[in-house]
């Protein structure tokens, strides 16, 4: 057998069981995302016009198998009372909505929620080595969106290396406050979607509309206080303050 037709069955069945970016959905993982994107990559889903990506849908893949991995090493240490992957749906106002959903790895045996997150080695050791045992903020956001919608009180997440396999855990615990600021987010996305008024782009990938930040912005570590409001003029404003 050639080797093109290894690497052709490889990246076909990967693609026909990957589908991430077919939901037609708004994923709760991705809530810690500019309202743009979100919206320009909702409303591709429901179009039919998303653009499909092999490398993505073989990391996507390869993450599912990962946080299967782990899953099953803390089953047979008795660590979990559940540790199938199960979906919830959002509720505002007391109403369920299923165009937001999160997927969910588990539950330890004292209740808190389990999240595996396979990652980059140098993120982390960021989290690893900064003396406050901080997150990323969008890590942050998308276990808040769990925990709202979940309803837990404190989530565990196991970061593991993609590199070489080395783990760090983090706890964080619900915070009301962002809970809200996230469940608005999402709200006005779904009003933008139904509406097709594009919401205005924060990040200048998808819009000029505002200038963008400097990159290590979007690297902010936060704990379980709400993560900062960053206003990208206040970022430019700074960046010409520093070259005076």
């Amino acid at each position: 057998m050639d080797l093109q037709t290894i690497r052709y069955k490889l990246n076909n069945i990967t693609d026909e069981r990957g589908l991430s970016s077919e939901r037609k959905y708004l994923s709760m993982s991705q809530i810690g995302d500019c309202p743009r994107g979100l919206y320009d990559q909702l409303v591709a889903s429901i179009d039919g016009t998303a653009r499909r990506s092999i490398g993505k849908e073989h990391q996507f893949a390869l993450d599912k198998e990962i946080k299967a991995a782990v899953r099953e090493r803390l089953r047979v240490v008795e660590l979990l009372r559940a540790w199938e992957t199960f979906e919830i749906v959002a509720s505002f106002n007391g109403a369920l909505d299923d165009r937001v959903r999160g997927h969910l790895d588990g539950e330890f045996e004292d209740g808190a929620l389990l999240h595996v997150k396979p990652t980059r080695v140098e993120t982390l050791d960021a989290i690893r080595n900064n003396p406050r045992y901080n997150i990323p903020r969008r890590h942050f956001e998308q276990v808040q969106m769990y925990l709202r919608h979940g309803e837990y009180d404190c989530a565990r997440i196991v970061y593991i290396a993609r590199e070489n396999g080395d783990l760090w855990l983090s706890e964080i615990h619900a915070d009301e406050r962002t809970q809200d600021r996230l469940d608005e987010k999402a709200q006005n996305v779904l009003i933008a979607v139904e509406r097709r008024e594009p919401p205005v782009c924060i990040c200048r990938r998808h819009s000029t509309e505002i200038p963008r930040p400097p990159r290590r912005a979007e690297r902010i570590l936060v704990d379980a206080a709400p993560a900062p409001k960053i206003d990208p003029r206040a970022w430019q404003k700074l960046k010409h303050v520093r070259h005076r």
